[in-house]
């Protein structure tokens, strides 16, 4: 068991044989934080964020409404996921949970929750609560494969009038998220948690890769849905995205993993964000003859598209620069506040190209704890949501200030 432990949260990593076996752990790391908590500061526990093995999803429902009851704990936000972590450890092996366990004053927080159709069902109620509270950001955990995915993030985004962050969880035939210490609903496609301005949260977002070539401007898309790529800058997709491997050539360090398939990505330029940049699209077909590229998104002509190239390589030194910029501007913005408890989100595909490339799986974790060393949970996702866009191949960082 791996623990972390701050003045306002701690997290662990628990492994066992069976749900209850792994559940009477978790009760019992509880049980003995709240006891040191209690007889040295006023820190009352009262909200988690935990994520569970794939094959625990079954009983899922049943690990959530123990620790509920138990340790009168009434807020648990999280969901299922196939690959898990805390601080420097990862682990895809066997029945793990995951945990973040704190304290946030509870008019700060607030669960909206979704029907099947991704609508706010207590609209009204979190309104007024946002109304009082001012909504900062909100933490989201959603069902990869719900029709209203597209729909649903739009719709949060703007009712929530806030900052969404989170994560597609993995998707199985029972529980996938839950919020507010209650699985979801069959087919509902989140679970949300809103936090007023007076939780203090700084995130980045890590895209794992290095720019290639030039910024295009999409000139010319097949009349289908506009998800294939015919032209940029009025020379045909294909040739541009070679040229851009070719600029590539002389940038990769000798010694460093041969390029393969699957490791050029387009990035669909955004502005208006201080972080966000762009957003990671997945190529999913090539035409030789109409040299056209297909990809996962609906474009439209007028957008900038750049290429990008991502190995395990370009996702170490990634995550380390930006871990690196964020703590220089929580120096600059926050010199008074400590990090005292964090979230990390991470695409399955990242961890693929380190598994590929022969890097140790826990080092994206190491190079955050080398700054920040303060409990810290999390999953790796079918999908990152940064600033409500769904993003792919990218990591999210949140970290709470106190």
């Amino acid at each position: 068991m791996t623990q972390r432990s701050s003045t306002h949260f701690f997290s662990a990593l628990v492994e066992g044989s069976d749900w209850r076996d792994i559940t009477k752990q978790c009760l019992n790391v509880i049980q003995e934080h709240d006891t040191q908590a209690s007889s040295s500061t006023d820190c009352d526990f009262n909200i988690g964020f935990l994520y569970v093995s794939a094959d625990l999803a079954d009983d899922c429902a049943s690990i959530v409404s123990l620790l509920k009851k138990i340790s009168k704990i009434e807020t648990w936000h999280g969901g299922v996921a196939r690959i898990l972590c805390t601080n420097d450890k990862v682990t895809s092996d066997g029945s793990a949970v995951s945990m973040l366990v704190g304290h946030i004053d509870p008019d700060d927080f607030h669960q909206i929750r979704l029907n099947s159709r991704a609508d706010v069902e207590n609209l009204d109620e979190y309104q007024a609560w946002a109304q009082k509270n001012m909504p900062y950001a909100t933490l989201l955990h959603a069902d990869p494969k719900h029709s209203a995915l597209a729909k649903g993030l739009a719709h949060i985004s703007e009712k929530s009038q806030s900052f969404v962050m989170g994560g597609l969880m993995h998707h199985t035939g029972a529980v996938s998220h839950y919020g507010s210490g209650e699985a979801s609903k069959h087919g509902t496609a989140f679970s949300a948690l809103a936090f007023s301005g007076n939780v203090n949260l700084q995130s980045i977002l890590s895209y794992g890769s290095q720019q290639i070539g030039d910024v295009y401007s999409v000139t010319k898309l097949d009349q289908r849905p506009g998800e294939t790529l015919v032209e940029l800058d009025d020379s045909p997709a294909l040739d541009r995205m070679y040229e851009s491997i070719e600029s590539i050539k002389n940038a990769v360090p000798e010694g460093a993993p041969k390029q393969r398939e699957g490791q050029v990505g387009l990035g669909l330029m955004q502005y208006g964000s201080d972080q966000q940049n762009h957003i990671g699209l997945n190529i999913i077909g090539v035409d030789e003859n109409a040299r056209s590229l297909r990809v996962n998104y609906a474009l439209n002509v007028g957008d900038q598209i750049k290429f990008f190239f991502r190995d395990g390589r370009t996702v170490v030194e990634d995550i380390k620069q930006k871990v690196a910029e964020l703590e220089q501007r929580l120096k600059n913005e926050f010199p008074d506040k400590q990090v005292v408890g964090g979230l990390f989100i991470s695409c399955l595909s990242r961890y693929v190209s380190m598994q590929n490339d022969g890097y140790d799986l826990n080092q994206e974790l190491q190079e955050i704890e080398a700054v920040f060393d303060v409990p810290l949970c999390g999953f790796y996702s079918s999908g990152e949501v940064f600033n409500g866009m769904l993003h792919s191949n990218s990591a999210i960082l949140i970290l709470f200030l106190a």
